[in-house]
């Protein structure tokens, strides 16, 4: 009988052995798969601050005709950090004008060994309607890996395949913070006869261009980005970071064909679509005539319009094939009492038509912190559609999905940004309202009661305009509970008991909301032996938190300004007198003012804080000085006032 400790001609054991003695992965070897995208293999100046890495990226979009486009993409990510396992994940919407195909996610450990590849048969497919939307083809494909062993790497392949081409791919060249780039190619086909234009946003990177066979090849390359971190106060992502926007002249979608070298001729390709679509039922404009009155100004006259609008409708999303840029016939709107931003910006406009009112059709970027529209570029940049109605010496601006936004105000939803009108004569660039400090207020007056032992009550009353209003409408749009709710967690003082509260609203082309809080308060003065010590700030303390960096990159940007005011009186309690109360605070600087003092006698502590901030673009180099007067404004607005016990005569 031999005794073998190890069998050499039994290849597994020998596999085993030589991966003791050297250190091989024996795995992968007998997967038949070399390793690849190794972590070690990650330069060090790449990992540093990053959350994950594009090891490698390469995107072409190739144009067919002047209606079809193929999107082919290829990505392998690490992830360095659990705030990064969301990129790990494949998500990829898509409608009736596109499909997406061809998708394989394929997952590497640490070491660049293979694990597991996902297809077709772990695919989810979606539909992505939300919950405004009332018809959608919107769907999306999902696909989670499973995996979540840090640090790991995945491998996106997958084919869009379009049936219009409105729209080009964006090449944002960082997919987000705090992920740096090892590689990355984009490339755009086109057959020479489809022109297609590019934009720079914040780099001067150009493409290699080949001309091969009556087809043009534009490529962009990049390696070695270290990543980006977001700054405070700064713009938005698409704005302060490296990206190529792409768009075609020509175009087709659902066989409407459209032009958009110029955003004259992208509003003529807007308008066509709107033709004919703006009648309304007899009945309808004989009810809309029987408003009318030659009493009434036209200023009148459109806002009573627009509220039997708002009373009328409601807003549903209608997102089915061209749905997405051509709003429903108005008679159906009128029918069914609802439609989508385009479809009541429609109705609206056909309904001034009816008393002989001039208004235009407008596209806008909305959202609060959305990127300002690129003028110098013409291309699909819109996502919402508002209405212009010009007036004597001024515009009106009309929120048509709303039901309850006050005649003429936009809020920070539309406000001060560059839109296009829809003409006769195609697209024009105008300008939204700019709000103020006269608009953008709060204003606080309050009474606070304190006993000898720092308890008490607080009676608060704050008028909000303009973007202030903005942050309360949802307290009154909201169920008594929720409101409640909202009511407690807006109140930043420590040991309170919301006693009662109630609201008011202003409407107005610059709106108030006017609130009054009656607060139980507990310690909110420190008794200190025979003293009590508290804060002069009731409600409106700032607490700017900034991020620390090397160097600020980006420039400062205060979008709007506003103006804060306080007054808040404190009762003396009996037996007690001032000690000592801090000195004013007066601080000017381009970004702002602000002042604070107090005004005290043998009874009342006055409180008196005013806060102007200045809109504007102010460059890096002023950071420094921009971080000082925040936090000198964050230091002042922690002011105390002591008072102290007398003895009884």
């Amino acid at each position: 009988m031999k005794n073998h400790i190890f069998n050499f001609s039994n290849p597994i054991i020998l596999l085993i052995l030589i991966n003791v003695l050297f250190g091989f992965n024996a795995t992968a070897v007998l997967a038949g798969n070399d390793p690849k995208y190794n972590v070690s293999d990650i330069p060090p100046e790449l990992k540093k601050g990053a959350t994950a890495v594009v090891r490698f990226s390469e995107i072409t979009y190739e144009r067919k005709t002047i209606s079809d486009a193929v999107y082919n993409v290829k990505e392998v990510i690490t992830i360095l950090n659990k705030s990064a396992i969301s990129s790990a994940s494949f998500k990829q919407y898509y409608d009736k004008f596109s499909k997406v195909k061809k998708i394989k996610v394929i997952v590497y450990d640490e070491f660049g060994n293979f694990v597991k590849k996902r297809g077709l048969d772990d695919i989810a497919d979606i539909s992505a309607i939300d919950g405004m939307s009332l018809f959608s083809d919107a769907r999306v494909k999902y696909v989670d890996p499973e995996y979540q062993s840090i640090p790991f790497t995945v491998e996106f392949n997958y084919e869009i395949e379009y049936s219009g081409t409105l729209g080009t791919p964006i090449w944002t060249i960082y997919p987000g913070y705090k992920v740096a780039v090892e590689k990355s190619i984009f490339t755009v086909k086109t057959p020479e006869h489809l022109q297609l234009r590019y934009y720079n946003i914040n780099t001067d990177l150009s493409p290699v261009k080949t001309i091969k066979k009556g087809i043009v090849t534009l490529k962009w390359e990049v390696e070695n980005l270290p990543s980006i971190n977001t700054e405070p106060f700064a713009s938005s992502f698409i704005e302060t970071t490296p990206t190529i926007l792409s768009a075609p002249s020509d175009f087709s979608i659902d066989k409407f064909q459209g032009d958009a070298n110029s955003w004259a001729s992208f509003g003529q390709w807007i308008g066509s679509l709107n033709s004919d679509r703006g009648e309304l039922p007899q009945e309808t404009i004989l009810e809309i005539q029987s408003m009318l009155n030659d009493s009434l100004s036209k200023l009148e006259t459109i806002s009573l319009l627009y509220s039997w609008m708002q009373d009328k409708t409601r807003y549903v999303n209608i997102k089915i094939g061209i749905g997405g840029w051509q709003p429903i016939l108005a008679e159906d709107v009128d029918r069914f009492s609802y439609g989508d931003c385009k479809a009541l910006s429609n109705y609206m406009h056909a309904i001034l038509q009816v008393a002989d009112i001039e208004s235009f059709y407008t596209l806008v970027r909305a959202g609060r912190t959305a990127p300002e529209m690129i003028t110098a570029f013409s291309c699909n940049q819109f996502n919402h559609a508002i209405l212009c109605v010009p007036v004597e010496n001024d515009t009106v601006w009309l929120e048509c999905t709303s039901q309850r936004n006050p005649f003429g105000y936009l809020g920070s939803f539309t406000d001060d940004r560059d839109v296009l009108l829809i003409t006769e004569n195609g697209g024009e660039l105008a300008h939204t309202r700019s709000y103020d400090k006269a608009d953008n207020f709060k204003n606080t007056f309050a009474k606070v009661s304190l006993d000898e032992f720092g308890d008490g009550t607080a009676n608060i009353d704050v008028k909000n305009g303009g973007v202030y209003y903005d942050r309360k409408l949802p307290f009154i749009m909201s169920t008594e509970k929720d409101q409640n709710e909202l009511v407690i967690n807006s109140i930043d003082i420590p040991n309170f008991e919301l006693v009662d509260y109630s609201f008011n609203e202003v409407r107005s082309f610059v709106p108030v909301i006017e609130e009054e809080i009656d607060l139980k308060v507990k310690s909110y003065a420190t008794k200190l032996g025979k003293r009590l010590l508290f804060e002069v700030n009731l409600v409106d303390k700032q607490d700017y938190q900034f991020i620390r960096s090397e160097k600020r990159k980006n420039d400062i940007v205060i979008r709007r300004e506003f103006r804060e005011t306080d007054t808040v009186i404190f009762g003396v309690p009996n037996n007690f007198t001032l000690e000592s109360l801090p000195s004013p605070v007066n601080i000017s600087t381009k970004f702002g003012d602000y002042s604070a003092q107090i005004i005290a006698d043998s009874s009342q502590v006055t409180y008196i804080r005013n806060f102007e901030m200045n809109k504007g673009n102010y460059d890096n180099s002023s950071y420094s000085e921009f971080k000082q007067f925040l936090n000198d404004i964050k230091n002042a607005d922690k002011q105390k006032v002591v008072l102290l016990k007398i003895a009884n005569n």
